[in-house]
């Protein structure tokens, strides 16, 4: 009797942990930072473990303490999670790549985007920065399909 107990117990373990693996986890920061005389950034981070997504928008520098820092959470549904997944696999954006480009002279505008994600048993690390006025980062494929995520989960958040 042990031992058919013992066993169920590990088939039910060995199906929780497969289930894990195949969870999605998602991770985007984007910061936006004004480097002028007046200096400020915004700071939006984006994170979704399973199907539970989580925003957060924070700022620093000049006038940051008018603005009140968001925070939102939400459920996102079976429907959304297929779409999302879908859209991460058309987007290419399983795969790791890095863009880098050198800010202006000041005053300039300055785009910083790290996305993270692990899916099927893989883990892709995006890294997109530069100023942005910078043609060169907006007409990369990296920047393009990392920046569309952003705006995809932000429709999400908006409209959930």
């Amino acid at each position: 009797m042990k031992s058919i107990i013992i066993l169920s117990l590990l088939i039910c373990l060995a199906t929780a942990s497969a289930a894990k693996a195949n969870d999605l986890y998602l991770s985007i920061t984007l910061t936006e930072s004004e480097h002028s005389r007046d200096s400020s950034s915004t700071r939006t981070m984006i994170t979704l473990k399973g199907n539970k997504i989580v925003y957060e928008e924070t700022y620093t520098g000049s006038r940051a303490g008018a603005r009140e820092p968001a925070h939102k959470e939400q459920t996102l549904t079976a429907q959304e999670m297929v779409k999302l997944k879908r859209f991460i696999v058309e987007k290419n954006l399983l795969r790791s790549g890095s863009l880098r480009y050198p800010p202006g002279n000041a005053p300039y505008r300055y785009y910083d985007l790290t996305l993270k994600i692990r899916w099927r048993g893989r883990r892709s690390f995006i890294k997109v920065a530069g100023p942005v006025k910078s043609d060169k980062m907006k007409n990369s494929r990296l920047y393009q399909g990392s920046n569309s995520l952003l705006d995809y989960l932000m429709a999400l958040i908006n409209n959930g």
